[in-house]
């Protein structure tokens, strides 16, 4: 596995820290929406820039019964609610005391939501248009930053003042919809980009900024292309950012039809038949990677079970695509081309493993 380090970024975050560097008067304001917490920090360590406000992340209230987990979310809610401040920071610094036993979801989001606790940044829901436009109106925000699947209401992304700049991790207009990197994988490209564009009406089909391409080697996986992605975003947003506002760079529209992915919801859905061992590995680590409890599943006997971890194996008694058996722990699926393996309370949740030891036969 390629890791990418990052070494700019924390040098970048010690200055912010300890002062360095004051806020620039004429700063760019920004509205950041997405999920992904790395381009958050990359943004918000900027002193030409400052972040008014994110999106509220509805993931962050899955269902849990850890303890350590709720302090989290209570603090978020409060938060994003912007009520008893003093208990949200209380509830706040007790995670970050017991952080180590809460669950790992969560724990990638610890730099997040510190920041936007500690210095007030407004968490916004996107869903409400009036409230957004409002927000956008008196914080205001010159530009809206989206790192994320979702679709902005087209009231919303041209509201700012100079619109809205979307990444989307392909060459557009190749591979137009969520999670294109899993398709870049599945054609085995040698080469993919990522697309800084501006936001219109149409799906992924805005005039580009800028396009930086990198490339996929043939044993990448989707980490790979997303520790890629990262790099090229900590090297490349902030100054991609400041030459739009500032004129340097004219937006060109798109050239050529292109492709798209499929659907964000209906890809979740793992068939043994149709797809292959490698293909459903991919799906299966690049959903919860970018949108946490994000998990694709597979169908048995009318109910769901939700995968959130698979082992690509050899064997040498292959199994036809859509059979299955399990020894003790151990479940075995034959796919279009190649077996999986999951293991049980350990890739699968607790009921639904106890579950699938009743469906499949023990055959140790």
């Amino acid at each position: 596995m390629t890791t990418v380090v990052m070494s700019e970024l924390p040098r970048r975050q010690k200055a912010h820290n300890e002062g360095h560097g004051a806020i620039a008067s004429n700063a760019i304001r920004i509205f950041f929406v997405g999920l992904h917490y790395q381009t958050f920090l990359t943004l918000h360590v900027e002193n030409d820039f400052v972040l008014k406000g994110v999106n509220y992340i509805d993931c962050f209230y899955r269902r849990t019964i850890n303890p350590i987990n709720w302090l989290f979310i209570l603090a978020y809610e409060l938060h994003a609610h912007g009520t008893c401040r003093w208990l949200s920071l209380l509830s706040l610094k007790l995670w970050n005391l017991l952080d180590s036993f809460s669950d790992p979801s969560y724990v990638r989001y610890k730099d997040y939501i510190n920041i936007i606790c500690s210095e007030g940044i407004q968490v916004i829901d996107c869903e409400d248009e009036i409230l957004c436009k409002n927000f956008i109106k008196h914080a205001q925000v010159d530009l809206c930053v989206v790192d994320t699947w979702g679709m902005l209401s087209n009231k919303i992304i041209d509201y700012p003042r100079f619109g809205t700049i979307n990444l989307h991790p392909s060459a557009l207009p190749k591979y137009k919809g969520a999670i294109p990197e899993l398709w870049a994988l599945k054609n085995k490209d040698t080469q993919s980009a990522l697309t800084f564009m501006i936001l219109n009406a149409q799906m992924d089909g805005g005039n580009i900024i800028e396009q930086i391409p990198f490339p996929i080697d043939p044993h990448d996986s989707p980490i790979d292309i997303s520790n890629k992605i990262n790099a090229i975003t900590d090297l490349n947003l902030s100054r991609v950012i400041r030459q739009y506002v500032q004129g340097d760079i004219v937006p060109k529209p798109q050239v050529g039809c292109g492709s798209k992915t499929a659907k964000y919801d209906a890809y979740q859905l793992i068939d043994f038949i149709a797809e292959s061992a490698k293909d459903i590995c991919d799906k299966v680590v690049a959903y919860p990677s970018g949108e946490p409890w994000a998990y694709c599943y597979f169908a048995m006997n009318g109910h769901k079970y939700y995968l959130c971890h698979c082992d690509l194996i050899s064997s040498p008694a292959p199994l036809l695509p859509g059979q299955c058996k399990r020894n003790g722990f151990d479940v075995f699926f034959g796919t279009k081309n190649g077996i999986l393996q999951v293991v049980l309370f350990r890739d699968i949740g607790f009921n639904d493993s106890i579950k699938l030891m009743f469906e499949i036969k023990n055959n140790t």
